[in-house]
């Protein structure tokens, strides 16, 4: 089931990329972060137990869903730098969730013995075409 819904929220990721009005922005800023928060109440412990069994079955649906956090984080910045009123609104919460799934993904390595896995590096700020905002 989870790996379904991480091939949707990549072809979310493509239709936003490919279609970015301010209403899918909006619409993707408002609904993915309730997704990722069903992920980590129900699917998390799912990919926690599967770890030690299906290794690689688990680590292609993160890589998935890290797709779809990426483009939210992106999503966060142009609003910023925008200074979009009706989508900044919304990053609170976005910045949330996600902040809460970095810690539930290495919380999930801990608990398997594999913590030397997660690696945390900087995460770049981005616009919507990936190029750098040095601004923020």
């Amino acid at each position: 089931v989870w790996k379904e819904v991480g091939e949707n929220l990549q072809c979310l990721v493509k239709v936003c990329k490919t279609v970015p009005t301010k209403a899918t922005l909006m619409t993707y800023l408002r609904h993915i972060p309730s997704l990722l928060k069903l992920f980590i109440t129900l699917g998390m412990p799912v990919l926690e137990h599967n770890l030690r069994y299906q290794p690689e079955d688990v680590t292609g649906v993160l890589k998935m869903m890290q797709g779809g956090t990426r483009y939210l984080h992106a999503v966060c910045c142009h609003s910023t730098e925008k200074k979009d009123v009706a989508l900044t609104k919304l990053i609170p919460a976005a910045k949330t969730i996600l902040e809460q799934l970095v810690y539930c993904v290495k919380g999930m390595l801990v608990l398997n013995n594999s913590a030397t896995a997660f690696w945390m590096g900087n995460l770049v700020n981005k616009d919507l075409d990936g190029h750098e905002i040095l601004s923020q």
